[in-house]
């Protein structure tokens, strides 16, 4: 450690759940955070993700001492995990730490908090980019009615409010707001008190489960439209005009929900992010492909769309990018990227997929060989030559390695004769 000085230190923990592993490992975790806290002058971002048990015994942030000796932290990460996934409720991992006091220093820009965080004290006027959720409307607005220079908020839970607040919260900074499912379905308690007329960026994130409440978030239960009528009112009160759109089909279902969100931002966004999480299946995506296929005399949605990513995440079926899923996939791009010699609109501009699968053996040739000169793979390589900004990666997670492949640059290599 004293051969880095003075340059500035970035800590990670991640401390195991299960706890046989965490009593065997507590004793080593504690000497590096105790040989960490000796270097706390240099600082700059501390990431720990662990256990309530292990949050107990985490003394950093409780003293104005070590306020004092921690004045150049940027970025606070803690993340609150299940010490039994399975078993534990969320409830009992939480009495054990409601009652933890943290001080954050002034220089803090970034945090993010996944559990009720009352005796937080924090310089809420610098923080640009805050992660977690609230349990009552006086909590939600004693802390962003302070973050005025707040760029990026994601809101992972709003427990079920039933009194409105008093006032109104405008975070005329706000440039990118996230919304988990969780939180999506309460916004409508706080809807109309609650403004962001600078935002550019919107996300629906799924795939999280969030042990910070005292009920589990994750219901099995998608969104539908008119459980997202709070998520509508605040970007039409707000008046926003969205650049950037990503949706996780994990969070919302069928049509309904996309048609109404899809045209209340269709005609400023120009970059759009689909990504088919665990929760979602083949036919919902293939139904909202051929919604965003450009088709002659309809009208078109997301017109100034230069930029479209589609990834399908870890634990997705392959099933999703192969068979239906990739013809409409290829229609689609076609449409948008033929589109402008017919209408007066932007061509797409840059296009990205991904796939990405957790593997027990090393399987690379049986899950690939299928997309290799597939037709969209020859189709992708074809408009790359015609100027698209095109990549298209897979991603195996297997136990003892990540291996990355290049979708196009294999179908070159296997199909020479076309390219």
């Amino acid at each position: 450690m004293p051969l880095s000085y003075p340059h500035p230190l970035d800590i990670t923990l991640c401390i195991p759940s299960n706890e046989e592993r965490f009593s065997e490992d507590i004793v080593i975790i504690t000497d590096a955070v105790k040989l960490l806290r000796t270097h706390s002058l240099r600082w700059r971002s501390f990431s720990c993700e662990g256990p309530a048990s292990f949050f107990n015994q985490l003394p950093i942030f409780s003293t104005v001492e070590e306020l004092r000796l921690l004045r150049r932290l940027e970025k606070l990460d803690l993340v609150l995990i299940p010490e039994d996934p399975f078993t534990a409720s969320p409830a009992s991992d939480l009495s054990r730490i409601s009652n933890i006091k943290y001080i954050a220093p002034p220089s803090l820009r970034h945090l993010r908090i996944t559990f009720p965080f009352p005796h937080l004290n924090a310089t809420w006027m610098n923080v640009t980019s805050f992660t977690g959720g609230f349990d009552s409307h006086q909590h939600f607005y004693d802390v962003l009615s302070h973050l005025d220079t707040l760029e990026i908020l994601h809101l992972t839970h709003l427990y079920p409010l039933t009194i409105p607040p008093r006032r109104s919260v405008a975070l005329s900074g706000l440039r990118h707001l996230k919304l988990s499912r969780c939180a999506i379905v309460e916004l409508s308690t706080i809807a109309a008190y609650f403004r962001c007329p600078a935002l550019r960026a919107l996300s629906l994130v799924g795939g999280l489960h969030i042990h910070h409440v005292t009920q589990s978030c994750d219901k099995g239960e998608k969104l539908t439209a008119a459980m997202a009528t709070g998520l509508f009112d605040i970007l039409e009160q707000s008046k926003v005009a969205l650049q950037e759109l990503n949706v996780d089909l994990g969070v919302s279902v069928g049509s309904p929900f996309h048609e109404r969100l899809f045209t209340a931002v269709s005609e400023t966004v120009r970059t759009l992010r689909i990504c088919s999480s665990f929760a979602s299946k083949s036919l919902e995506l293939e139904a909202l492909l051929d919604q965003l296929s450009y088709e002659d005399n309809s009208q078109v949605l997301f017109p100034m769309l230069h930029e479209l990513k589609l990834v399908a995440d870890k634990g997705v079926s392959d099933a999703l990018f192969r068979g239906p899923v990739l013809n409409a996939m290829e229609r689609l791009i076609a449409s948008r990227w033929e589109a402008r010699a017919k209408v007066d609109f932007p061509r797409l501009q840059k296009l990205y997929l991904q796939r990405s699968q957790i593997l027990d053996d090393y399987e690379e040739e049986a899950y690939i060989s299928p997309v290799i000169g597939s037709s969209l793979a020859l189709a992708l390589l074809k408009y790359r030559l015609e100027g698209l900004d095109v990549e298209w990666l897979d991603i195996y997670y297997y136990p003892a390695m990540d291996l990355t492949v290049d979708v196009l640059e294999k179908t070159r290599s296997y199909v020479p004769a076309v390219l």
